[in-house]
C-alpha cells in the first residue's frame, strides 16, 4: 500500500496487512518492507501511518501509530524473516526527536530476523526527486529488478542485495548515508529471487 494507490497506508490498513504474516510456514521467506516516516516518543519507536495524529503540544498520539513491539510481534513466526526498514524522522514532528530504531532492531534479531536498514542510527535517510523514492528504497527496487543478481547464477541473494544497495546508496549520497545489515547468530545467506536466464 502507498500514497496514490487504492489501499491507503492508514492505521487500520497497515494493521490488517501485518496480520497476513500469521499464515507463514517453516519453508517460507517472509519479507516485511516498512518505508515512511517514524519518530521516537517516550523512548519508543513508532511508525507513522498516513492518519497519525499529533497533539496540541506536538507529542504523538501513540494510539494512532504502529509501535516497534507491534512490528516485532509480526516476526514471531516460522520461516526465514527479512525486515527492510526505510523510515526517517517525520518532517514537522521535530519535538519527538530522531526515530531511534535500536530497540526495534535488537528485538527483531531475537526473532531470528535479518534487518536491513537504510542508514546508521545518526544518519538521515535521504531522498532525491529524480529517483522518485528515498535512495535506499530506490536501491532495493533496482537491485531486485536484477542489478543485484549474480551474472553466473542469476540469483539475487540477501548478501548480493546488501552489497549492491549499500554501495549504491553510499555513492549517491556521497557517503552521507550508509545502510546497515543486522543478522542473527548463525545467519546463512539466502536467495530472494532468481532471474530468468
Amino acid at each position: 500500500m502507498a500514497d496514490g494507490e487504492e489501499k491507503k497506508p492508514v492505521l487500520q490498513t497497515v494493521k490488517e496487512s501485518l496480520g497476513w504474516f500469521k499464515d507463514a510456514r517453516d519453508r517460507d521467506l517472509c519479507i516485511l518492507f516498512i518505508s515512511g516516516h517514524a519518530v521516537t516518543s517516550d523512548g519508543n519507536y513508532y511508525f507513522l501511518p498516513e492518519d497519525a495524529v499529533f497533539k496540541a503540544d506536538e507529542s504523538l498520539d501513540t494510539q494512532t501509530a504502529i509501535s516497534y513491539t507491534e512490528i516485532n510481534s509480526v516476526l514471531a513466526i516460522p520461516g526465514r524473516k527479512l525486515l527492510i526498514l526505510d523510515t526517517c524522522h517525520a518532517a514537522g514532528a521535530g519535538r519527538s526527536g530522531m526515530a531511534d530504531t535500536t530497540a526495534l532492531i535488537r528485538e527483531a534479531k531475537e526473532y531470528y530476523s535479518v534487518v536491513f536498514s537504510s542508514s546508521k542510527a545518526n544518519e538521515l535517510s535521504l531522498e532525491q526527486r529524480e529517483y522518485e523514492h528515498g535512495l535506499f528504497t530506490y536501491g532495493i527496487i533496482t537491485g531486485l529488478e536484477g542489478e543485484a543478481a549474480s551474472h553466473v547464477t542469476g540469483k539475487i541473494t540477501m548478501k548480493s542485495l546488501d552489497s549492491y544497495v549499500s554501495d549504491l546508496v553510499r555513492e549517491l549520497s556521497s557517503g552521507r548515508q550508509n545502510p546497515i545489515t543486522n543478522t542473527p547468530d548463525g545467519y546463512e545467506n539466502f536467495t530472494l529471487a532468481t532471474l530468468d536466464k
